[in-house]
This record gives C-alpha cells, sequence and structure tokens, in this order.
C-alpha cells in the first residue's frame, strides 16, 4: 500500500480551501431582482478580470462586484 503525505512545507490549513476568505462576489442579477453568487475571489483584480471575461461571453447578464466584509 503506497501512502502519499503532503510535502512538510505545505501547512495543513493551506489542504483545505474552505478556510481561506474571499471577500470579493461577482453576482448575478436575476429577474427576480435577487443576486446569485457566481464566483467568489481573494481581491478585487481576479474579480475584475472575470467579470470582463462573464460579460464578454454572457453581454446580456447584469453582473455586479461585491465586497462581503468579515464577520
Amino acid at each position: 500500500m503506497i501512502k502519499l503525505n503532503a510535502p512538510e512545507c505545505v501547512k495543513p490549513k493551506q489542504l483545505r480551501r474552505k478556510n481561506i476568505y474571499h471577500p470579493w462576489l461577482i453576482v448575478r442579477i436575476l429577474d427576480s431582482c435577487q443576486p446569485y453568487t457566481v464566483a467568489r475571489f481573494a481581491n478585487r483584480q481576479d474579480a475584475d478580470d472575470h467579470l470582463r471575461f462573464l460579460r464578454r461571453f454572457i453581454p446580456n447578464g447584469v453582473f455586479q462586484i461585491m465586497f462581503e466584509p468579515p464577520e
């Protein structure tokens, strides 16, 4: 049996992506005026880049970048 271990330089928290805080959201505003979260990002520049992509390929969609402060 082969045992696979993470390298020593990788800490356990880095292996679990859920613990990383992603405060920038891209939401799509639906016809019912309810926001639908499309993606989450750790920084604003990544959110801007992805929003540009979404607007190019879904031109009729209404998207907005939002900041979700920590609780």
